[in-house]
């Protein structure tokens, strides 16, 4: 449920910005109305919403339960700060932040500024509930872990004499666990090809893609000789944050048979996604890595106005929907060079590990989604693209080692056992004898 709590007014007038806020009253968000030619909604520009998310609490262990549920019940205040960078200064931009759900881009709030902004930015204040999806901990709850909640804020302003447009565009994720974000919005210039309408999808549709095995996203990675040993683990809320995609179709036509299509661009920041489930393991004399299954995304289409200009994008990014992603391994062909990280000398035993580390990791995929067309009588259109999709593994404990367990399994002219990392992050490894 979105109520509108807090509306919220930016004007700039001589002598800086006035910050407007009236408190009280509730009323629901209406959705965003396209199909009248994209006419604009009674409060567009404005207000600001807060945002309460409520989700169907997740059953955990009963002992555990009725104290997650007092935590659920509190809403946690978020505040995101925009702070405006590029935009002309006598052109009106228009600002939106966006829910990014699994059915689609969800627009929860819009204002409008004109003039110089204020360098503290203009913020936007919502409330999420702490909704606990699970925990990290063996013999005790250590951390519990929470929903989160991905968002794309959008910027735009046009110079109708030059017919020029001004865009920006910005994710976040949003945690109950902190309080304010700051969201950077630089300017950049756009003008490409000419297409017809009938090519142009219309807003407020949406298309689920599953990927069910990511097996060039490699978590971690080891290879060990008889002998020696590697054991990995990989907790539950594992975050693996995964780049966003966007393409933009725009027209100042108000017929709406011409428009303007922009190509799909990387927009070089994530959202976070997390992994469901944890994984151990030890094994010898193998190699094999690590990689999650189960992988969701979303393409999603949202309209932005008003007139005379229009606006549909394209939104492509990553969103934990099923909560069903796990991690599997393969067998792992190991590099061939790497950097030596550390040795252990015969006949000593004992092991090596690595934990709490950051690494990317790319991977190359197609999606394509038929959408009704914004204007042609029920004609669709295809939307299609191929994305060298980045992963960041963040650092949450991941934890990889490397043993010497039995050095009468070495060969006799070996005197060390060393190990190479393959990658900065010293979580895909070699271990091999030496003499």
């Amino acid at each position: 449920m979105l109520r509108l709590c807090t509306s919220e007014e930016y004007k700039y007038k001589k002598g800086g910005w006035q910050h407007l806020v009236w408190r009280g009253g509730v009323k629901e968000v209406s959705s965003f109305n396209f199909a009248a030619k994209l006419k604009r909604a009674d409060e567009e520009g404005r207000l600001v919403p807060a945002l309460v998310l409520s989700l169907m609490f997740v059953a955990l262990l009963p002992a555990l339960s009725r104290a997650l549920a007092a935590l659920e019940r509190a809403p946690a205040p978020v505040r995101l700060r925009v702070l405006l960078e590029g935009f002309p200064e006598h052109l009106t931009v228009h600002i939106s932040a966006y829910n990014l759900t699994e059915g689609g881009a969800v627009r929860v709030a819009r204002a409008s500024a004109l003039g110089p902004p204020p360098p503290e930015g203009l913020t936007f204040d919502f409330a999420v509930h702490k909704t606990p999806i699970g925990w990290v901990g063996r013999e005790r709850v250590e951390k519990i872990l929470y929903e989160i909640f991905p968002f794309n804020v959008f910027a735009y302003a046009y110079d109708p004499e030059r017919r020029e447009l001004y865009v920006a565009s910005a994710y976040v994720t949003v945690s109950p666990e902190q309080y304010e974000y700051a969201v950077e919005l630089k300017a950049k210039r756009v003008h490409s090809r000419q297409v017809s309408g009938d090519q142009v999808p219309a807003p407020g549709q949406s298309a689920q893609f599953l990927d069910r095995h990511a097996t060039s996203v490699v978590i971690t990675a080891c290879s060990v000789p008889p002998g020696a040993s590697c054991y990995y683990s990989i907790p539950q809320g594992a975050n693996i944050p995964i780049e966003t995609f966007e393409k933009m179709y725009w027209t100042d036509d108000p017929t709406l048979q011409t428009w303007t299509e922009e190509n799909w661009t990387a927009t070089g920041q994530y959202v976070s996604y997390t992994i469901d489930c944890s994984a151990t393991g030890r094994f010898s004399a193998a190699s094999s890595y690590q990689f999650p299954t189960a992988v969701d995304y979303v393409m999603a289409t949202v309209g932005e106005s008003p007139p005379p200009l229009y606006i549909v994008r394209v939104l492509l990014y990553a969103r934990n929907t099923n909560h069903n992603t796990c991690v599997a391994d393969e067998y792992w062909t190991p590099c061939s060079g790497g950097t030596l990280v550390a040795q252990i000398q015969r006949p000593i035993t004992g092991t090596r590990s690595w934990e709490k580390y950051t690494g990317s990791r790319a991977r190359l995929e197609s999606f394509s989604a038929t959408f009704q067309a914004v204007i042609g009588g029920g004609k669709t259109v295809t939307v299609s693209g191929t994305f060298q999709l980045t992963f960041k593994i963040e650092h949450y404990y991941i934890t990889l080692q490397v043993s010497m367990d039995d050095w009468s399994k070495a060969p006799s002219n070996a005197n060390y056992l060393r190990i190479y990392s393959c990658d900065d992050a010293r979580l895909m490894v070699r271990a091999q004898y030496e003499p």
